[in-house]
């Protein structure tokens, strides 16, 4: 895997954003995280050609000001609650399988496949 492409950001934000309880904040912090990871999954399945990974580049770097946010929302919000944790897992995992794939595709485009890795850094979670 390319070393610009490091999941560090998007496991940090998944372990950011389950900070919740049901109909609380922290639970639209993480269905707001999950529909901008799904967001992000979805540019990258849609790489097919050079063209179609530099519109994955641009949607991403626009996500990158939306990701940060809910990361640090959800970093204020506390430790995750263990039930809502378990009930956004499978949702999780099955984000972070379609990330990995999309992103396997994408080694195609070297070029790409760096600038995203660079604007998924620029939301450094840290």
């Amino acid at each position: 895997m390319h070393p610009s492409l490091r999941l560090s950001p998007l496991a940090l934000l998944l372990v950011a954003l389950p900070a919740c309880s049901s109909d609380s904040p922290q639970e639209a912090n993480m269905k707001a995280g999950l529909g901008v990871l799904d967001q992000m999954v979805a540019a990258l399945e849609k790489v097919s050609s050079k063209e179609t990974a530099q519109k994955a580049v641009e949607t991403i770097k626009g996500l990158v000001p939306q990701m940060k946010k809910l990361a640090e929302a959800g970093k204020s919000l506390g430790e995750p609650a263990k039930e809502l944790e378990a009930k956004y897992k499978p949702q999780m995992e099955a984000l972070q399988k379609r990330m990995l794939e999309a992103m396997g595709k994408l080694m195609s485009y070297p070029e790409e496949a760096e600038a995203i890795g660079k604007a998924m850094q620029e939301a450094d979670f840290k």
